[in-house]
């Protein structure tokens, strides 16, 4: 093997392994031994080829979608490959409830952020907690949008035949609106509202945001999804899907009926 392929791995290397808040140009020189120039040559090209992203705020790089698409096809990602958290605190300051990002793991779905509201009264979040593809707005949106075949299975494996009914109806909501908000009419439980996420080529996961029915009301529900639906459009585009269209289609829909 190259020398340069053995650098560049080891930029690689260090950016999968960088926190969650990225790594510099200069602190990734430093850990590789390598100089700037080369560092930053070296970095430049693995951005172009997707292996990495770089954001152009702080200037400093993440995993791209070549690398979570790897992780994905072996069914392990422990934390979605995107710059993220400035899109969930600005979710959770503006709506004031809990937000998380989802990832389609499986079967399941995989909380991998956010941040819980502040509120006394509030959804709880822990990363790294899993939940049945039936159960929830964010599971069930993305199960709106999953593979055919898997959502049939989730469908049939469904004994109760009004709650079979109920999954089915919101789904199809689901595929039909670009989202799903859900929520007790008598104000009592939680509501919650979510978007899919996409990559290149599959459902990646979703978006949602959650709280007590009765201060995340209906109509709360529906106020936020103009900044979910462009904040899932952005983690969207940076998994290398490009579902811009399909996000503006919702969102004029959303204004149409408003």
């Amino acid at each position: 093997m190259s020398q340069a392929a053995i650098k560049a791995l080891d930029l690689v290397d260090v950016v999968a392994h960088a926190s969650s808040g990225g790594i510099g140009s200069t602190e990734a020189a430093v850990r590789c031994g390598l100089d700037k120039t080369t560092t930053s040559r070296l970095l430049n090209m693995l951005a172009d080829r997707r292996w990495i992203i770089r954001d152009p705020a702080s200037r400093k790089y993440f995993p791209g979608p070549v690398l979570i698409e790897a992780a994905y096809a072996t069914g392990y990602s422990e934390r979605p490959p995107v710059i993220v958290d400035g899109l969930l605190r600005s979710l959770q300051a503006n709506t004031g409830e809990t937000v998380a990002l989802y990832q389609l793991a499986g079967r399941v779905r995989l909380c991998t952020a956010g941040f819980e509201s502040r509120h006394e009264v509030r959804s709880t979040l822990q990363t790294g907690e899993t939940r049945p593809l039936d159960l929830g707005a964010a599971s069930r949106t993305i199960l709106a949008f999953c593979d055919a075949e898997l959502r049939e299975q989730i469908f049939a494996e469904q004994t109760d035949a009004a709650y079979r009914r109920l999954l089915v109806e919101q789904v199809r909501t689901a595929a039909d609106n670009g989202y799903l908000s859900t929520g007790s009419r008598q104000g009592g439980g939680s509501g919650a509202v979510a978007v899919p996420l996409f990559n290149r080529e599959r459902t990646y996961g979703a978006i949602g945001v959650s709280g007590p029915a009765s201060r995340f009301t209906a109509e709360r529900r529906r106020a936020c999804l103009p900044e979910l639906f462009a904040a899932a459009r952005q983690i969207s585009e940076q998994l290398g899907g490009a579902p811009s269209t399909r996000y503006a289609e919702w969102e004029r829909d959303l204004t149409a009926v408003s």
